[in-house]
């Protein structure tokens, strides 16, 4: 009897460890947001650097709340699902995946533009 009362209780904190690891949110924090005009246009480009201090999480939506239409892009010819290495840091910038904003009017320089990132883990973020 005592055998299968330790038993259950190391099953039940292996239970309680797993659910508890899969339920922590990624800790995400984002820095260095700028917004950059398309010239002529009323597009901006946003790129942000991303820290992860926990484990991989995966970006799954992009918004600028201000703008007629936000869309992430990806230069890649068959464009993956963009994921924050664990432990590390990833950017969205111009030379790759970045943030593009089409506003209702040209927008005033050093003005602020507020991102929306959604992640899979660390839910929604913004600058």
């Amino acid at each position: 009897m005592k055998r299968l009362a330790i038993l259950v209780l190391i099953s039940a904190a292996a239970i309680a460890a797993y659910l508890w690891q899969s339920t922590t949110p990624a800790s995400i924090t984002l820095s260095e947001a700028t917004a950059a005009p398309v010239m002529g246009s009323k597009t901006l480009v946003i790129s942000v650097t991303m820290t992860n201090l926990d484990r991989p999480d995966r970006l799954i939506a992009v918004n600028v709340p201000k703008s007629d239409l936000t869309m992430l892009t990806n230069p890649l010819p068959n464009p993956v699902t963009l994921v924050v290495p664990g432990n590390s840091s990833a950017s969205l910038a111009m030379d790759g995946a970045h943030v593009m904003a089409r506003m209702p009017r040209t927008a005033e320089e050093g003005g602020f533009v507020p991102l929306v990132l959604t992640f899979e883990h660390a839910g929604t973020l913004s600058t």
